[in-house]
């Protein structure tokens, strides 16, 4: 099965393999977001993330809930 899937396909799962649950991820556009939705799915479903809309926003789970701090 060696060489039945391509580099991007492995830094995603790889990617996936860093993100821990509960653990708050920023994450960012194209093979990030696959892997932070791979882990999600597999491993991860409680970790919380940063992400960017397409306003330009960081959004998805406010980090003070996710953080337990308060913003300034």
């Amino acid at each position: 099965m060696t060489g039945s899937y391509t580099d991007r396909e492995l830094m995603v799962v790889a990617a996936a393999r860093e993100i821990r649950d509960a653990k708050v991820v920023f994450v960012g556009m194209r093979l990030p977001i696959l892997a932070f939705a791979l882990a999600k799915r597999t491993h991860a479903a409680g970790a919380p993330s940063a992400a960017p809309r397409s306003t330009g926003t960081a959004t998805s789970t406010p980090l003070t809930s996710a953080t337990g701090g308060r913003r300034p």
